[in-house]
C-alpha cells in the first residue's frame, strides 16, 4: 500500500520539478528575425533601372544577424558571418575573478559557513595534475566544494556551456559490511528552488578511490543557470550520506562557446547589379533573402517587373536589313498602349560616327505605328545626308509624356544602305512623315530634290 502512495506523490510532484525545456543548446527565448521594406518593392513595376536590391532586417531580441540576398540561385551579397570561439574559465591563483569554497555538514548542500579556498588551494585546482584540494570530514555526512564562476559573455550570444570536473568524492557507511561508497554528484544553483542535480560519477565500493571526470553540458535556457550578474554556481558533493565524508578536487573548468560576428538591425543592399538587364520589358524577376540570428531563420521571396513595354517591338527596316535606300525606305517604330501619351526620340549614327545623333523626335503621341522618311540628319548644326553603301545603327527612347522618369530604351538595330543610287528604284518615295527635328523639314525637301535629280539622271540615261 505504501508503494502506491509513494508513486502517487511522485506523479503529483513531478510537474513541479526542474525539467529542462530545451534539450539542445542554451539559447534564450527567441523571436524570428523580421524583414521589411524590400527595394524594389515586392510586386512593383520598375520605372528606372535598379542599382541595388535592399532589405531591412530586425531582431527584437537584440541578436546580431547573418543575411544573404540571392537571385536565380546566385548569392549576390551576404553579411558578416558568425564565428563560434570558446572561452575557458578556470582557477589559477588568488587574483582569479572566480571563487571557490569548502564546507562539511550533516545537511546536504548547506552553503552557510563556507570557507574560501586559500591561494595555494586555487593553484592546486588550476590543472590536471597531482596537486589537489581535499576536504575530509571525519564525523559529518556531507562534504562539498562550492565553485562560483563569473561568466562575462552576453547570455544572448552564448551557444554552449560545458562544465568539466576531475576528482572524486565518497562517504563511509557502517553496518554489517562497512565500506567506502565512491560517487561524486555535480549540482547547480538555478532559478528553480533548491539545487539542480546535474550528473554523477559511477558508483563503486572500495577502500581506494580513483579520480573520475564529470563532464556536463548545460541543456536549456541559460538564464535558468546564471543569475543577473552572470554568476554560475556549481557544487560537488558525495552522493551518499556517511561518516567520514570526503571531496577531492583536482581540476574544474567551464568552457563557454559564444557567437560573434553578424550584423545589427539595419538596411543592407547588394553592390552587384550585373545580374539584371532590361532586355525584356515587363519581365518578372524573383529574388530571395535569408536572415539568421544564430537561433532562428526567416526566408522571404520578392518579385518585381521590368519597365513597361512602351515599345511594341515592331520596327522597319528589320534588324540587319541590307539594300536600304535613303529617302525611299521608311524608318518605322511601333508604340504600345501602356501610357496614354508619350514622347519618342529616334537616335542613329553611321559606321563612321562615334556618337549618336537625333534622327527624329515625336512629342505627345499615343499608341500606333510611326514612320518617317530619312534623307539626312543634323550633326553639330550641319546637314549630314544619308550615304550609300554604309551601315547605320539606331535605337529608340520613349518616355511618358509629362514624366520622363518613366521611360523605355529599345535594343540597338542596324541596317546597311544600298551600294549606290542605281540599286534604288527611281521615283520611289517612302511612306510616312518627313523627319521633323532640327531642320528635318529642310532635309526632307533636299532629299526630295535629290530623288528628283536621281530620276532625271536615270531618265536621261534611258533616252
Amino acid at each position: 500500500m505504501y508503494k502506491i502512495i509513494i508513486i502517487i506523490i511522485i506523479m503529483v510532484l513531478l510537474p513541479f520539478c526542474f525539467i529542462p525545456s530545451i534539450e539542445a543548446g542554451v539559447e534564450p527565448p527567441n523571436h524570428i528575425p523580421t524583414q521589411s521594406n524590400p527595394v524594389p518593392a515586392d510586386g512593383s513595376q520598375l520605372t528606372t533601372e535598379p542599382s541595388q536590391l535592399c532589405i531591412d532586417i530586425n531582431d527584437t531580441d537584440g541578436n546580431n544577424m547573418y543575411w544573404e540576398i540571392w537571385q536565380g540561385g546566385v548569392l549576390l551579397e551576404n553579411g558578416t558571418p558568425f564565428s563560434y570561439p570558446t572561452h575557458t574559465y578556470a582557477f589559477n591563483n588568488c587574483t582569479t575573478p572566480h571563487n571557490a569554497y569548502w564546507s562539511s555538514d550533516n545537511v546536504p548542500l548547506k552553503m552557510t559557513g563556507d570557507t574560501e579556498f586559500s591561494c595555494s588551494n586555487y593553484t592546486n585546482v588550476s590543472a590536471v595534475d597531482v596537486l589537489n584540494v581535499t576536504t575530509n570530514a571525519a564525523s559529518l555526512d556531507y562534504t562539498h566544494h562550492h565553485f562560483l564562476f563569473n561568466i562575462t559573455e552576453d547570455t544572448i550570444n552564448i551557444t554552449d556551456v560545458d562544465v568539466n570536473w576531475h576528482g572524486y568524492a565518497g562517504a563511509y557507511l557502517g553496518g554489517a559490511k562497512p565500506k567506502w561508497y565512491w560517487d561524486a554528484t555535480m549540482y547547480f544553483d538555478t532559478d528553480a528552488p533548491g539545487w539542480y542535480t546535474a550528473d554523477s560519477t559511477t558508483l563503486y565500493t572500495t577502500d581506494t578511490p580513483y579520480e573520475e571526470w564529470i563532464n556536463y553540458s548545460l541543456h536549456h535556457e541559460l538564464d535558468d543557470w546564471l543569475d543577473g550578474d552572470g554568476l554560475l554556481e556549481i557544487a560537488i558533493q558525495n552522493t551518499y550520506a556517511g561518516q567520514p565524508s570526503i571531496v577531492y578536487t583536482d581540476y574544474i573548468e567551464v568552457v563557454v562557446t559564444y557567437r560573434t560576428g553578424g550584423d545589427t538591425n539595419g538596411t543592407y543592399c547588394t553592390s552587384d547589379v550585373s545580374w539584371w538587364n532590361n532586355d525584356t520589358c515587363e519581365e518578372w524577376w524573383t529574388w530571395n533573402t535569408t536572415v539568421y540570428d544564430g537561433i532562428a531563420t526567416s526566408s522571404e521571396t520578392y518579385t518585381f517587373q521590368n519597365m513597361p513595354c512602351v515599345l511594341s517591338g515592331e520596327i522597319h527596316p528589320e534588324n540587319n536589313s541590307i539594300d536600304v535606300c535613303p529617302c525611299a525606305s521608311s524608318i518605322c517604330v511601333g508604340v504600345g498602349e501602356y501610357y496614354d501619351y508619350i514622347n519618342m526620340t529616334v537616335y542613329g549614327r553611321s559606321q563612321y560616327e562615334a556618337n549618336y545623333s537625333i534622327w527624329n523626335k515625336y512629342i505627345n503621341i499615343s499608341d500606333g505605328y510611326f514612320c518617317f522618311c530619312l534623307c539626312g540628319y543634323i550633326i553639330d548644326a550641319w546637314h549630314q545626308p544619308m550615304q550609300y553603301n554604309t551601315t547605320y545603327e539606331w535605337y529608340v527612347n520613349t518616355s511618358e509624356y509629362g514624366d520622363p522618369t518613366h521611360y523605355n530604351v529599345s535594343d540597338t538595330y542596324s541596317f546597311t544602305t544600298a551600294a549606290s543610287a542605281d540599286d534604288c528604284s527611281a521615283g520611289t518615295l517612302c511612306r510616312g512623315d518627313v523627319a521633323n527635328y532640327d531642320g528635318y523639314g529642310i532635309i526632307g525637301i533636299l532629299g526630295l530634290f535629290g530623288i528628283i535629280a536621281i530620276f532625271l539622271v536615270k531618265k536621261q540615261k534611258e533616252e
